[in-house]
């Protein structure tokens, strides 16, 4: 029926559905916290943010050109990381939706992926036969910092493949 649903654990009663998605939800995972929940979607090529005590829709993530097949949030609950058939995993703000870095590298769809348990790293794993481990946004900052590099700038991190990042972050 297009929804995902909320049940009381204790009970097993419904608390809610989640209406919104177009087609088949693929994944539902809470927020660290619990405050929020992510859904997939096959064809209506979406991710959903959902505040899970009202089951009200929060924001979109949109962008995909294939059918959206896992999310998970990041320990701290600040970011997504998603798969799609349009390949790349994607790591997008969760406040904002807004788009951080495609995790470009894998030759076939990338089926799955996850935040390491600190946050800073990501694991994908791909049809293409391999698995991937990834700095995540954070981790970047971290391996910069302990690299010593402090004056780079925006062009800089893009010829060293990374999309974003806020270098304010970056401290001596």
């Amino acid at each position: 029926d297009n929804t995902a649903k909320i049940w009381d654990a204790a009970t097993g009663k419904k608390i809610t559905d989640l209406n919104g998605h177009a087609d088949l939800v693929n994944s539902a995972v809470f927020s660290p916290d619990g405050k929020q929940i992510v859904t997939t979607s096959g064809d209506d090529h979406t991710a959903k943010i959902w505040d899970a005590a009202t089951g009200k829709k929060i924001i979109d993530l949109t962008g995909f050109t294939d059918k959206v097949t896992s999310a998970f949030f990041s320990p701290d609950g600040k970011q997504i990381v998603t798969t799609s058939g349009d390949d790349p995993a994607k790591i997008w703000d969760a406040a904002t939706g807004k788009k951080i870095i495609d995790l470009n590298g894998h030759t076939g769809y990338v089926s799955s992926a996850v935040f390491s348990p600190d946050g800073k790293q990501i694991v994908t794993a791909s049809r293409d036969g391999t698995a991937k481990i990834w700095l995540a946004p954070e981790g970047i900052i971290d391996w910069l910092i302990k690299q010593k590099i402090f004056q780079l700038t925006q062009k800089d991190l893009n010829n060293l493949g990374i999309d974003f990042i806020d270098l304010n972050k970056i401290k001596k």
